[in-house]
């Protein structure tokens, strides 16, 4: 089996595992586009690019548009500059003064469902927290960080596995 093949076998029956609303594909000459809807306000993009198949590229929005853009470009920045604690996870803006995006690359070698849904379900729970921080609900985003944890309006101290951690 190909990876492709591996990678559509997977797919088909991630929507039953993750009880998720709707799975599409959205194919194009270059790469292939799943769609994961969570909800109506949630989606999970699952991107195959055919010239670098040994990976899938996970994204998801994290903030349509943060209050203070300058503090939330300085905190992904941060974070991205952790790229070795974050396992390679980085955010990004979709396009100038668009939505900040949370992005993680995951192997396709031995891809199973469980192994798409785990990566999945932890991008998820990555963009709550991020997306409280990035929004400054601090009190809430440090609750869910493990102790102990230093979140200020300025700096982030330690990030691992693509969360705070002080």
């Amino acid at each position: 089996m190909t990876h492709l093949e591996t990678v559509k076998s997977v797919i088909r029956e991630i929507g039953p595992v993750m009880h998720l609303a709707e799975v599409d594909e959205i194919p194009s000459e270059d790469h292939i586009t799943w769609t994961l809807v969570i909800d109506e306000s949630l989606v999970v993009f699952v991107d195959y690019d055919r010239s670098a198949t040994s990976t899938l590229t996970l994204s998801v929005e994290v903030v349509e548009s943060p209050e203070n853009p300058l503090k939330a470009f300085e905190t992904i920045l941060l974070f991205n500059n952790q790229f070795l604690k974050t396992g390679g996870a980085r955010m990004s803006l979709d396009e100038p003064g668009g939505k900040i995006i949370l992005i993680e690359q995951i192997g396709i070698e031995d891809l199973m469902v469980q192994t798409l849904a785990k990566a999945v379900s932890d991008l998820l729970e990555k963009r709550d927290t991020w997306k409280k921080v990035i929004t400054h609900q601090e009190q809430e985003a440090e609750a869910m960080l493990p102790s102990p944890c230093m979140v200020s309006s300025c700096h982030i101290v330690n990030i691992s596995n693509g969360m705070l951690r002080g």
